[in-house]
C-alpha cells in the first residue's frame, strides 16, 4: 500500500512539473515575440549562422560557437536569409559589418529573431528540468525539494529573461550546471560512463562561453578531494590516490578538450602570435577578446556613478537588488538551517555524518561561491546576466535545504504547520511580483530597489535597458500619432527595422559627435534610453542630465523615457558662478545652448547679478556654495543638474523668464550727515545705490556674532578700474571695528543698467565694547583706495551711507 502511495504522489509531483515547465515555455514563447532584438542578439545570430552555413569561424568574435550555433540553427531553414560570404565585410572577418549586412535590410527581422530565441527557450526548459532533477536526487523528500527548486527558477525574471534571448547566457548558464550535477553523480558513485559524461559537458560549457574557465580549477579540487581518503600506508596510499584523482582530471579534460575541438570542426589553424597550428585555435580568439576587454573596461553605470572600470561591489549589489526578496530570503533561511543541522550533529557526534553533509553542500556550492568572488574583480561590470550561472546551483540548494526541515512546530493545543503557510506565502508573494512584471522581465527590480520603476536609478545596461523595447515603442508612438523622435539609445541594429523615423541622438551610429543644443534641446519628442539618461556610453556623463531634471511623459517598459520638448528656452546670457573656475568653456556654451550668449562671470559665494530689463537666460550655480539660490532665483526652472563621475552633484544650469532679487530690499537710508533719503542714491562713480537688505541682523547682537548685509547697486557706467563696495561696522568714533568690503561681479561682465547685489559679512569682534554701532556702504576704487562721494540732488553728501544701527551688548 506504501509503494502504491508513493507511486501515485511521484506521479503527481512529475504532472505538477511538467506543468511548471510547460508554463516556463509558455511564458518565454509570448514574450520572446513582444520584444525586439537586444543589442547582442544579432551578433551572436550571424556569428552561429554564419559558421553552420559555412563551416568557418572567421566570425567568431567574444564568445564561443556552441550556443550561437544551437541559435542559429532554425535559420538554416530560412530560404531568403542569405549566404554569409555574400555579405560586405566577410572578407576581413568583420562580424558588425557581415550582420549590419545581412540583417538591416532583411524584410522580416521578427521571423530571425523568434526562430534564433526558440531553441534558447528549450535550453531554460532543460535547466529548470535539471534543476528539479539535482534537488529531487539530492533530499530523501526528493518530490518536495524538486518542486520548490523547479518553482524558484521558473519564476525567477532573470532566467525567464534570458531564456527567451539569442544569446550564450543560458548556454552556458545550463551546461555548467549540468557539467556538475554529472560531477556530482560522479563522486557517488565513480564509472567511467560518469566520467566521460561529465567531460563531455564540459567541454560544451567551455565551448559556450569564455567564463566558464571558471569551472575548472574548481572541479581540480573536487576531484583532488573525492580521492582524498586516509591510508594504512600514509605516503603510499596518498600517491596511489593522487595518481587516480590526475589520471581522472587527464580524462575529463582530454574529453572535454575533444568536444571543444569538435564544435570548432575539428580545425587546426595557426594565428597570427603563434609560431605552430593548433587544434581549434579559433577558441583562443575569445579567450584574447576577453583579456582585452578585461584591461580596457567598460562604461558602467552604479548607484548614480559612472566608471570605466567598474566597481569590486557591483555584483554584490545587483544581487541584492535584481533577486527577488523571496529566493533572499529563503537562501539565507536554507543557510541558516545548515548552521543549525552542524550544530545538532556535532552535538550527537555523528562527525562522520556532518562531514558528509557538509562534503555535499560544499560540492554543490564551490562553483557559484568561486564564481562569485571572480566576478568581484571583473572591469566589465554590465549587467546581472554575468551572476546568471550561480542561480540554479541555489535553487537546488534552496529546495533541498527548506524540504528537508522539519515540517511543523508543535504547541500544547494542536500542530501548527508554520512552515508550509510561510513557503506557500513566499511563492505567493513571488508568483505575484512574476505576473505584475509581465512581460518585462529583463527589467525587473526587487523592492529593496522600489520596483522596476526605480531600477534605473542603481542600475542600466543589460540590467534594465538592452535595446528589447523598440517594438513597444513603436506601438505607443503610432497610438499617438507621433512620426518623427529624436532617439538615443542602447542599439546595434538600426531600429528602422521596425518602423522607427528618427534623428539618432550619442552614443547611436551616426549620431553627431556631441548631443546639439543639450543645454535647450529643440522641440520634438525624445526618447532616451535608461543608459543614456545615466551616462553610459554617452560623450560625457552629463550628456542628458537636461533630461534628468525632467518628467518624463511616458516609459516603455521601464527602460525607454519619453519627453516632451515644447519649446526652446528663451534666453541671451549666461552667468556663471566662478569658484574655482567657470562651469562651463565658451565652447560648451555655443554648442550646449546651439547659439551665442551675453557671459557673466561672478563669485557667488559674495556677489550676484541680475541683467537690466530683467531679460531671461541662464544661471549656473556650484552646488554648495555661495547664497541660497531658491531665494535669489526667483521663477527659476533647473534645467540642468551636473554630477561627478563619482555621484557628487557639481553645478546647475538653471534657467530664468524674468530674473528679480526678492522683495524686502530697504531704500530707507541717512546720509553721513544724518539726513534721510530713498534710493536710488547715485555717486560719483559707475554704481548707484538701490537699496539693501539687512539679512540676519538683530536690533542687538553679541561680541563674537556674524552680520550679514547685502546691497544693491545698478551700473550706471562702465568703469575703466576695478572698484570695490565698503561696508563697515562704525563705532562713535568713527572707528571700523568690522570690514565686510569686496565686489563679486568684475567689471568685465558690467553692462550698463545691471544689478549687482553683494554680501558683506561683518564679524563682531569679541572683545566689542558694549554700545551702539552703525552699519555704512559706499564704493571705492582699488587703485587708490579713494571713495567715490555720495549725491543727493546732485550735490556731495558726504563718502559713505548709513544703512542701520545694531547695538551689541
Amino acid at each position: 500500500m506504501r509503494a502504491i502511495v508513493s507511486t501515485r504522489k511521484s506521479s503527481t509531483t512529475l504532472w505538477v512539473a511538467a506543468v511548471l515547465l510547460w508554463l516556463l515555455f509558455a511564458q518565454t514563447t509570448i514574450e520572446a515575440r513582444l520584444t525586439s532584438l537586444t543589442t547582442d542578439e544579432p551578433l551572436h545570430i550571424i556569428s552561429g549562422y554564419s559558421y553552420l552555413k559555412t563551416g568557418d569561424p572567421r566570425l567568431v568574435e567574444e564568445h564561443p560557437l556552441l550556443t550561437k550555433s544551437i541559435a542559429a540553427m532554425p535559420l538554416l531553414l530560412l530560404p531568403d536569409l542569405g549566404d554569409p560570404r555574400q555579405a560586405r565585410g566577410w572578407t576581413e572577418s568583420a562580424l558588425v559589418t557581415v550582420t549590419r549586412a545581412m540583417l538591416l535590410n532583411y524584410p522580416a527581422i521578427d521571423r530571425v529573431a523568434f526562430a534564433a530565441r526558440v531553441p534558447i527557450m528549450w535550453l531554460g526548459v532543460l535547466l529548470a528540468a535539471l534543476v528539479y532533477r539535482w534537488a529531487a536526487d539530492w533530499h530523501r523528500r526528493g518530490p518536495v525539494a524538486g518542486l520548490i527548486a523547479l518553482a524558484l527558477c521558473m519564476l525567477d525574471p532573470n532566467i525567464v529573461a534570458h531564456a527567451q534571448l539569442a544569446t550564450t547566457d543560458m548556454g552556458m548558464t545550463l551546461f555548467v550546471l549540468a557539467t556538475f550535477y554529472a560531477l556530482w553523480r560522479w563522486t557517488r558513485r565513480r564509472s567511467f560512463k560518469r566520467l566521460a559524461l561529465t567531460g563531455i559537458l564540459l567541454g560544451m560549457a567551455l565551448a559556450s562561453k569564455m567564463s566558464a574557465l571558471i569551472a575548472l580549477p574548481v572541479i581540480v579540487l573536487i576531484v583532488l578531494i573525492a580521492f582524498a581518503r586516509p591510508h594504512r600506508d600514509s605516503w603510499r596510499g596518498a600517491f596511489q590516490q593522487f595518481g587516480r584523482a590526475v589520471a581522472v582530471l587527464v580524462a575529463m579534460v582530454s574529453i572535454a578538450a575533444v568536444i571543444v575541438w569538435a564544435v570548432y570542426g575539428f580545425e587546426v589553424c595557426r594565428l597570427p602570435d603563434l609560431p605552430l597550428p593548433l587544434p581549434a585555435c579559433s577558441h583562443l580568439i575569445p579567450l584574447a577578446r576577453l583579456f582585452e576587454h578585461q584591461r580596457a573596461g567598460a562604461s558602467a553605470f552604479l548607484l548614480g556613478q559612472n566608471s570605466q572600470m567598474g566597481w569590486w561591489y557591483y555584483f554584490p549589489v545587483a544581487f541584492a537588488l535584481k533577486t527577488p526578496l523571496p529566493t533572499l530570503i529563503l537562501l539565507i533561511s536554507a543557510a541558516i538551517s545548515i548552521v543549525v543541522m552542524a550544530i545538532r550533529l556535532r552535538q550527537k557526534q555523528a562527525l562522520d555524518e556532518l562531514a558528509r553533509r557538509i562534503g555535499q553542500v560544499a560540492l554543490l556550492l564551490a562553483f557559484p561561491v568561486v564564481y562569485f568572488a571572480s566576478a568581484l574583480f571583473s572591469t566589465v561590470d554590465i549587467g546581472y546576466r554575468h551572476l546568471l550561472p550561480i542561480l540554479p546551483f541555489l535553487f537546488v540548494f534552496i529546495g533541498a535545504q527548506v524540504a528537508g526541515r522539519k515540517p511543523q512546530v508543535k504547541s500544547p493545543a494542536r500542530p501548527v504547520a508554520w512552515r508550509p503557510l510561510l513557503l506557500s506565502a513566499l511563492f505567493v508573494w513571488y508568483a505575484i511580483s512574476a505576473t505584475i512584471n509581465f512581460p518585462h522581465p529583463l527589467e525587473y527590480f526587487n523592492e529593496l530597489a522600489g520596483g522596476p520603476a526605480n531600477g534605473y536609478k542603481y542600475l542600466v545596461d543589460s540590467n534594465l535597458d538592452w535595446g528589447q523595447s523598440f517594438k513597444e515603442l513603436k506601438q505607443y508612438l503610432d497610438a499617438r500619432g507621433v512620426k518623427h523622435i529624436h532617439l538615443s539609445a542602447m542599439m546595434f541594429l538600426e531600429p528602422t527595422v521596425y518602423g522607427l523615423d528618427y534623428d539618432p541622438l550619442p552614443p547611436a551610429r551616426k549620431a553627431p559627435a556631441q548631443f546639439p543644443s543639450r543645454f535647450n534641446p529643440q522641440p520634438g519628442v525624445y526618447v532616451i534610453s535608461a543608459a543614456s539618461l545615466q551616462g553610459v556610453a554617452t560623450p560625457d556623463i552629463n550628456t542628458f542630465a537636461f533630461f534628468r531634471a525632467m518628467t518624463p511623459t511616458a516609459r516603455i517598459g521601464n527602460a525607454l523615457f519619453v519627453y516632451g520638448v515644447p519649446q526652446v528656452l528663451p534666453g541671451e546670457w549666461i552667468a556663471q558662478c566662478v569658484p574655482p573656475a567657470a562651469a562651463l568653456e565658451i565652447e560648451d556654451i555655443t554648442s550646449g545652448f546651439g547659439r551665442e550668449l551675453r557671459r557673466v562671470y561672478l563669485d557667488c559665494a559674495q556677489s550676484w547679478w541680475y541683467p537690466a530689463q530683467a531679460t531671461p537666460g541662464w544661471y549656473t550655480h556650484s552646488t554648495g556654495r555661495g547664497l541660497d539660490w531658491a531665494e535669489w532665483y526667483r521663477g527659476a526652472q533647473a534645467v540642468v543638474r551636473v554630477r561627478t563621475a563619482d555621484g557628487q552633484p557639481q553645478f546647475e544650469i538653471v534657467h530664468v523668464e524674468q530674473p528679480a532679487p526678492p522683495d524686502r530690499l530697504i531704500t530707507v537710508v541717512r546720509t553721513e550727515q544724518g539726513t534721510q533719503t530713498t534710493a536710488p542714491v547715485r555717486t560719483t562713480g559707475p554704481l548707484t545705490f538701490e537699496g539693501f537688505w539687512p539679512r540676519d541682523v538683530p536690533a542687538n547682537a553679541r561680541p563674537g556674532e556674524q552680520v550679514t548685509i547685502l546691497t544693491a547697486w545698478r551700473v550706471t557706467s562702465l568703469s575703466p578700474q576695478p572698484i570695490s563696495i565698503l561696508a563697515h561696522l562704525v563705532a562713535e568714533d568713527e572707528q571700523a571695528i568690522a570690514v565686510g568690503d569686496g565686489l563679486g561681479v568684475p567689471i568685465e561682465s558690467w553692462n550698463v543698467g545691471d544689478l549687482i547685489i553683494q554680501a558683506h559679512l561683518l564679524n563682531i569682534p569679541k572683545d566689542a565694547a558694549p554700545g551702539i554701532y552703525l552699519v555704512t556702504t559706499g564704493i571705492y576704487a582699488l587703485d587708490d583706495l579713494k571713495r567715490f562721494p555720495i549725491l543727493i540732488d546732485g550735490k556731495r553728501a558726504g563718502e559713505q551711507l548709513i544703512l542701520t544701527s545694531i547695538q551689541v551688548k
